[in-house]
């Protein structure tokens, strides 16, 4: 009896955990089978410090938000921090506003040896689809970027594009999603399915993401990096095991 309630008692906890977590929750499929992150995988099983660079835009920085701290790479270190206690776990946010994937390269040098980071989160190609940056130009920085990084110690893993009907309307994203999903398969790096996590966030209801009212706004965006920040260590974790 005692065996049985103990089991009852987890049973209970764990569904509740759930629960707390339900509004962040995605289809399976949209987790995959990402790649190995291999220099992730060595620092926790040896539990070393783990460091993460994340380079991107607006949406990296956070701006939605208001600040850094509601962004999801603050969000992401610290639900990691929580799942791996006792390891020394860093997430830097390098997000700045509308810059292309090459211009993104050149940064990346620099957060590369300034962190020695074993992870860069690369989130772009939302910026080369407005200004219509030549797509072999846009493929050829992303190569280089993967191989840059990889060089320098570093696992890669890249975010899609934000999901939104009113953009998508106006300006023609599918080549750059599709140059930015080729270079990840012909590169071997995981590709975390932003688009299509907000996409079904917003069809289920979970998150007003067509919201327009300026007070709410801020609100959206902070829980939206919080989900963001989630679903990332899931994808992390499964990766790096």
């Amino acid at each position: 009896m005692k065996l049985l309630l103990a089991a009852l008692v987890a049973i209970t906890a764990a569904t509740g955990a759930l629960a707390a977590d339900d509004r962040c929750a995605v289809p399976a499929e949209l987790m995959g089978d990402p790649p190995p992150l291999l220099r992730v995988h060595a620092a926790l099983a040896q539990r070393r410090p783990l460091t993460v660079v994340a380079v991107g835009g607006a949406s990296t920085l956070g701006t939605a938000a208001g600040s850094p701290e509601a962004a999801f790479p603050a969000r992401l270190e610290a639900v990691l921090r929580e799942r791996y206690p006792g390891i020394e776990i860093k997430v830097v946010n390098a997000g700045r506003p509308r810059e292309v994937t090459r211009t993104m390269v050149d940064r990346l040098t620099a957060h590369l040896l300034e962190t020695r980071p074993q992870l860069v989160i690369w989130e772009t190609g939302i910026m080369d689809a407005v200004q219509r940056t030549d797509l072999a130009e846009f493929d050829h920085a992303l190569h280089y970027g993967i191989a840059l990084a990889r060089a320098r110690g570093a696992d890669v893993m890249l975010m899609d594009f934000q999901y939104g009907r009113g953009a998508s309307a106006v300006i023609d994203f599918q080549p750059y999603f599709e140059r930015l999903y080729g270079a990840a398969d012909i590169d071997d790096v995981p590709v975390f399915q932003r688009y299509d996590m907000m996409r079904h966030w917003s069809e289920s209801g979970v998150l007003n993401l067509a919201e327009t009212q300026r007070d709410k706004l801020q609100t959206l965006a902070a829980t939206l990096y919080d989900c963001i920040g989630k679903r990332l260590a899931d994808v992390i974790e499964r990766a790096a095991r």
